[in-house]
């Protein structure tokens, strides 16, 4: 199968970091299009708990990030030699939306031919009370998803 829109979901984390190689490779070797996304997820970093007064301050500084870490990784893609990079800042909609379900919509809307991200691969405990975009993300995705683990040694 040939991937020719190839869509990777970043956070900043070590394995966000593999997906990106990893989906950097795919594109390269494909000639595919690659579209970087970075999910902005305000309801789960605890506003109820921020005075009202600092909670714009505190969403622009959660966009300022998400645009400084997707202009990083455009950086790297388009350095290894890649031509065809985008990056999109999504943000979720409503309160009860799923960070998941924000990257399978991207992927559909996108008409993406594979989707990548990172794992952190829990077991256990805490899977079950962390749960697992990732896992979700592959249950709900419209199109095939690599799942990249980081190398336990």
């Amino acid at each position: 199968m040939s991937f020719k829109r190839i869509l990777v979901a970043v956070d900043g984390s070590e394995t966000g970091g593999l997906a990106l190689n990893e989906a950097i490779l795919l594109a390269k070797n494909a000639k595919a299009a690659l579209r970087i996304i970075h999910v902005e997820d305000e309801y789960h970093i605890g506003l109820a708990d921020v005075p009202f007064d600092y909670r714009d301050a505190l969403i622009k500084e959660i966009k300022k990030e998400g645009i400084a870490l997707l202009a990083k990784v455009k950086a790297i893609a388009v350095n290894s030699g890649l031509p065809d990079v985008e990056t999109k800042l999504a943000e979720l909609k409503q309160h009860g939306q799923r960070v998941s379900e924000i990257i399978a919509e991207e992927a559909k809307h996108w008409s993406a031919d594979l989707l990548v991200l990172g794992t952190h691969g829990r077991r256990g405990i805490s899977h079950l009370f962390l749960g697992s975009v990732a896992e979700h993300v592959a249950r709900i995705s419209p199109v095939p998803v690599l799942l990249v683990r980081p190398i336990r040694s």
